[in-house]
């Protein structure tokens, strides 16, 4: 169910980016729309990136079997993250400054791997992360000028929890998590909220 609502999302955010960079002169009106997809498509996080990688696909399959966007087709431009810190960097860094991408989806758990942002802040490149809690970004005081995410808002699901616990009489709590950014900030969103 969650593949099937993510794909029109990703689609529309896609036309929607597209436009806008098109209308402000970012992408050459005669040219291929390059997206760039760094994919985690090995590693702990490829089953999220495989995901990933299908959904753009097929979103960009429709829209160029219905014209493209302004009458261009759109390319994709794959990389794989290998969801770690390093190669995450690597695969934004090359689809940026060697394949000259557009914008990019991804990168995979873009949350854990966040070396990739001051680049694409640099570089003014729109990246959209479908994976990424934008809040474990923030809590690292990372700016986000240039990236958006269209996952879940972690502060809305911590809220859930804790109203069912209230609601459950549950009153002594103990916090397990990873030290990675993601469980980091889903524990402390549930502290600062208890």
């Amino acid at each position: 169910m969650k593949k099937l609502v993510k794909k029109p999302i990703i689609l529309t955010l896609l036309i929607v980016l597209v436009i806008f960079l098109y209308q402000f002169g970012k992408i050459d009106s005669k040219q291929t729309i390059k997206i760039g997809g760094a994919f985690g498509l090995s590693g702990q996080c490829a089953e999220f990136g495989e995901g990933e990688l299908k959904t753009a696909q097929l979103a960009i399959n429709e829209a160029n079997l219905k014209g493209g966007v302004n009458g261009r087709q759109i390319e994709l431009i794959v990389e794989d993250t290998a969801c770690d810190y390093k190669s995450t960097f690597n695969a934004v860094n090359k689809l940026i400054n060697v394949n000259k991408v557009d914008l990019i989806i991804g990168p995979t758990w873009g949350d854990g791997f966040q070396g990739f942002i001051p680049l694409v802040n640099k570089t003014k490149i729109v990246t959209i992360g479908p994976s990424t809690a934008i809040e474990a970004i923030l809590l690292q005081k990372q700016p986000v000028d240039y990236f958006y995410s269209t996952w879940f808002s972690g502060s809305s699901e911590v809220l859930n929890l804790q109203e069912k616990m209230v609601s459950a009489n549950q009153e002594n709590i103990v916090v397990v998590h990873d030290q990675d950014p993601f469980g980091v900030l889903m524990s402390t969103l549930f502290e600062s909220g208890a």
